[in-house]
């Protein structure tokens, strides 16, 4: 809920307005991407009885990697899917060039084995038929995850896997 100031004086006659109650209005509408810094405050801990360290995980964030899945996310869809380019999604979201093609490179590396396991699972198995669009996502997501994987041209991808009319 936003509050909107309304006007203090009649844009015709310039009088003085009395209120009169609010009007409600709902509105779709979409923000830019901000890309925001984040410091999570991991709390380390010492066992007592072996010495071992342990350190809580940041939430929603791939170990060793300094972008949140969220935007990770974002950047591998824009890019692959809808073929944003990379300068685009740089100005877009201010991060370099470099360390943007750095984190879809090490994206591509831990989902690896996916595509396969997703050919696997939408295959409905003998006497299962499933909803046309349970399986138009689950191709969607395997094209995602197939794109990482081998590191293919954005735009050409789409065509080669559903052809030109798409999904």
């Amino acid at each position: 809920m936003a509050e909107v100031p309304g006007p203090t004086r009649c844009p015709d006659c310039g009088g003085t307005l009395i209120g009169k109650g609010v009007r409600d209005r709902t509105v779709l509408d979409c923000r830019p991407v901000k890309v925001e810094r984040i410091v999570y405050r991991l709390p380390r801990r010492r066992c007592r009885r072996c010495g071992r360290t342990v350190q809580a995980a940041a939430p929603g964030v791939l170990p060793k990697s300094r972008y949140g899945n969220g935007l990770l996310a974002h950047v591998a869809v824009q890019h692959y899917l809808y073929g944003v380019t990379l300068g685009q999604l740089e100005k877009q979201t201010g991060i370099g060039y470099g360390s943007l093609v750095d984190a879809l490179h090490q994206l591509a590396r831990r989902l690896k084995a996916i595509p396969e396991r997703l050919i696997l699972d939408s295959s409905p198995s003998p006497g299962q038929t499933r909803r046309r669009d349970d399986m138009a996502d689950r191709r969607r997501e395997w094209l995602r995850m197939a794109v990482l994987h081998a590191e293919l041209e954005p735009l050409s991808v789409p065509q080669d896997a559903f052809g030109e009319r798409g999904p």
